[in-house]
């Protein structure tokens, strides 16, 4: 079963493998979580599954869903929602996807906010774990959470690391 290979792989990874203090300890364990996860469905899935897509899945509906729905209902309600939102993008990346895990400039964006991540802690930890391919399991979480925001704000993201790219292009504009 899923569940039995999922908790044989989550104990073999190794607690230590990665010192991370705060929020950085919800991340780690989020991604050891998802390898686990990972590892286990490619074990048992049929062909035609792919094992990113059903973690992907599993994890947004587990960790993302319901917050984001309740993130985006709160900024809907807002007089300005983009504004708001993009004056909480300075603290959520200072915080909660801290320096020196992400790497990330602020870029100029007409009628928007823009970032460009040249380092992401996902995609070093799944890299090292020789897995790669499941950052975008992860990284499809932005774009689903986005899809929870109001009309007023557009996320728009072309390259990402994992697919070969030298950065992740952030861009949320703002819409009418």
């Amino acid at each position: 079963s899923v569940i039995a290979a999922f908790r044989e792989y989550y104990k073999e990874l190794p607690e230590d493998d990665v010192e991370m203090k705060g929020v950085m300890k919800y991340h780690l364990e989020i991604a050891r979580q998802g390898l686990a996860l990972y590892r286990a469905l490619s074990q048992v899935l049929g062909k035609g599954e792919d094992p990113v897509e059903v973690t992907h899945q599993l994890m947004w509906d587990v960790f993302m869903k319901k917050p984001s729905q309740a993130m985006g209902a709160m900024m809907a309600n807002a007089k300005n929602p983009f504004e708001g939102f993009a004056q909480g993008m300075v603290w959520t990346n200072t915080y909660i996807f801290p320096e020196p895990y992400w790497r990330r400039d602020y870029v100029d964006v007409e009628d928007g906010v823009g970032m460009d991540y040249t380092g992401c802690f996902y995609y070093d930890y799944f890299k090292s774990k020789g897995v790669p391919e499941l950052t975008s399991a992860f990284c499809e979480m932005d774009t689903r959470q986005a899809e929870c925001f109001p009309p007023q704000i557009e996320f728009v993201r072309k390259k990402t690391l994992p697919t070969g790219y030298d950065i992740c292009d952030f861009r949320y504009y703002k819409r009418d």
